[in-house]
């Protein structure tokens, strides 16, 4: 898992890089920092009801053996690596590819969905981007990107413990709105979750809320068709870090206890949302944790945030949603 306490300047808009009919890959999220390129994709097979992509098990796990598929030729990648699944890399100036490997998660479903995160040596102006997925039959891709140059990224590039936060202090209580009348959260495997790999940014990363320890920010919000997906990060250290340590949590579905709360207000009530992904780490005086919620698409984010575990009371944040198009 990837965890950075800074906002960088996002390099791409979102959106599809590669379209196959054995898989589709796009970006979730771009961000360039002066310490490294941060790249996090998302690829998809659109595998019928029961199916999964040639060279793969039920799981989204390479079978031992033949398949039933060709793999594609080894051009850029050596004959041997230690990847499973998308590969990701940059060409270097020679033309060589410099692969890198990161964070993989595997949801299988109706089709099979991976995400894929890397965080490549400090780069601007310009990127060769290369992919590969040998074993399901996808073949090397090479793909130019434009990027900020460096002085835009030092220039855009701040701590979120020093970003100015977007959310005020909540007047009164909000009372809460039937969570029955919000629709369930899609798995990922499931046809009905958003398909963040086709879609477009629709704001850039921002601090939500903050206090001395702790700190809400909105990391992505994707457009993808009628829907929003947000991805939204909670960083705790310090004395707040040690009181959601002190939780006691009977199973890892008790992370309940410990996570942010995020509303969607409508009129005079406030919606919770239920996260579709989610997941959390910590120890050492530290805390990370990242879920995922999936809204409908409007003009902008109407949010009740708070983090009662780690010390934040009820926060409105109103994020504009006008990327979409930068």
């Amino acid at each position: 898992m990837v965890v950075s306490e800074t906002l960088g300047v996002v390099a791409h808009p979102g959106g599809l890089l590669v379209d196959r009919p054995e898989l589709s890959v796009g970006v979730s999220l771009i961000v360039s920092r002066p310490t490294g390129l941060e790249i996090r994709l998302a690829a998809r097979h659109p595998a019928e009801p029961g199916d999964v992509p040639p060279g793969l098990d039920e799981w989204g796990e390479l079978r031992p053996g033949p398949a039933g598929v060709t793999p594609a030729p080894r051009v850029l990648l050596p004959e041997y690596d230690e990847g499973m699944h998308l590969r990701v890399g940059s060409l270097d100036p020679a033309g060589r590819a410099q692969w890198v490997y990161g964070s993989t998660s595997v949801y299988s479903g109706r089709y099979v969905e991976v995400r894929t995160t890397v965080v490549l040596p400090p780069v601007f102006d310009y990127v060769d981007l290369v992919l590969a997925w040998p074993e399901i039959g996808f073949p090397e891709a090479v793909i130019g990107l434009s990027l900020p140059g460096r002085a835009t990224v030092q220039r855009g590039t701040f701590s979120v413990w020093e970003a100015p936060p977007v959310a005020k202090l909540a007047a009164g209580t909000t009372p809460p709105g039937d969570t029955a009348l919000l629709p369930e959260p899609p798995l990922l495997g499931d046809p009905r979750s958003p398909r963040i790999e086709a879609g477009r940014l629709a704001a850039d990363p921002c601090v939500l809320v903050r206090d001395r320890d702790a700190v809400i920010v909105l990391s992505r919000v994707t457009r993808s068709g009628p829907i929003l997906a947000l991805e939204v990060e909670s960083l705790a250290r310090g004395e707040a870090a040690t009181r959601l340590e002190q939780v006691e949590l009977p199973h890892r579905d008790d992370f309940v206890r410990v996570r942010p709360t995020v509303a969607l207000l409508h009129g005079a009530s406030a919606f919770p949302l239920r996260a579709y992904e989610g997941g959390y780490s910590g120890g050492a005086g530290t805390f990370h944790a990242t879920e995922e919620f999936a809204v409908a698409s409007a003009e902008a984010l109407d949010l009740l945030v708070a983090w009662p575990a780690a010390g934040i009371p009820a926060h409105r944040a109103v994020v504009p949603l006008n990327r979409l198009g930068r």
